[in-house]
């Protein structure tokens, strides 16, 4: 029998089955009960530790014995990982906080490069830590003339975290790393990295152009996953996320429409030719106000710079 809070879960996984399988929507059902007891004349309603119950959830014709099956194998993995994901008492969204774990999950999703360096990939993100903390670009406040894109941070429960990592694990995703095969005919498809990490053991795929209408079994099984990964976000109760750390890395100019000195000394810019992270907070406000294409001043050279949130554990 599964809890109430799972049976919950297998709802939900049931409706994102049938509509990637299918294409059919539904509205999860409400969660409903039958209260009785074994004499009904013991039946009182101030001694509710003595009733039997069953608590369920209705569902459309298309959830099958089958599809029932495998979402049920789904959700019992979920009291398994969960010890092995949790690694605190207390949930907060402070980033101290989330410093202590490696992230449980991390995709981004890598458009094309800038033609002239410098080049690093800063396409939309999802970090999800073993706390619930998710962080995550926020889509709605995408400025393409901002140097560093703004993020948000919210909170997941923990029951959605270990769904995410069972899901993982039933789509073939915690077996190692793993390449996929290059779409044909595509220029410069975007690029998923998806990183999992899962008592201690990180499990990386890369895969480049993923739509809908792949046919490759592995594909579609890692379109799925971070379809549903992104989903959590959607909707969810957050706040703008402040970073203590940006990514840069930077290249010499000769010409550039506006520059302005460099504000941290203790960064040399000539040797931030690959991601070099900037923590000092006055240089982090600059770089998080900074329009793209501005140049930075240094020793006497120029400097164009690529920049991006550095969430704790981000790779």
């Amino acid at each position: 029998m599964l809890g109430w809070g799972r049976l919950t879960v297998a709802g939900g996984a049931l409706k994102i089955a049938i509509k990637q399988c299918e294409g059919a929507d539904h509205r999860v059902g409400p969660l409903e009960g039958l209260w009785w007891a074994e004499h009904m004349r013991d039946f009182r309603v101030d001694c509710k530790a003595d009733w039997d119950w069953t608590m369920m959830i209705a569902q459309p014709d298309e959830v099958t014995s089958d599809r029932f099956e495998q979402v049920r194998a789904e959700v019992a993995a979920l009291a398994e990982l969960e010890s092995v994901l949790m690694t605190g008492h207390a949930l907060s969204l402070k980033e101290e906080h989330i410093e202590q774990a490696a992230p449980t999950m991390q995709i981004t999703v890598q458009g094309m490069f800038p033609i002239v360096p410098p080049f690093l990939p800063n396409g939309p993100s999802i970090v999800l830590y073993p706390d619930g903390v998710v962080v995550f670009t926020d889509q709605s406040k995408f400025d393409a003339g901002l140097l560093v894109q703004p993020y948000r941070i919210g909170h997941i429960d923990s029951a959605k975290l270990t769904f995410v990592v069972a899901r993982a694990d039933v789509s073939g995703l915690l077996v190692g790393d793993a390449a996929y095969a290059r779409p044909v005919g595509v220029s410069d498809p975007p690029r998923t990295t998806l990183v999992l990490t899962v008592a201690g053991v990180v499990f990386t795929h890369v895969a480049d152009g993923l739509t809908e209408s792949d046919h490759d079994a592995r594909r579609c099984a890692l379109r799925s996953f971070v379809d549903h990964a992104v989903a959590l976000t959607v909707g969810l109760e957050s706040e703008p996320y402040k970073p203590a750390r940006i990514d840069v890395v930077a290249a010499t100019v000769d010409t550039i429409a506006s520059a302005v000195d460099w504000p941290d000394d203790t960064v040399d810019l000539a040797a931030a030719g690959s991601r070099t992270v900037i923590d000092d907070p006055a240089s982090v406000d600059v770089l998080r106000s900074a329009q793209r294409g501005m140049g930075f001043r240094q020793a006497g050279l120029t400097y164009r710079l690529a920049a991006r949130v550095a969430a704790p554990g981000m790779v």
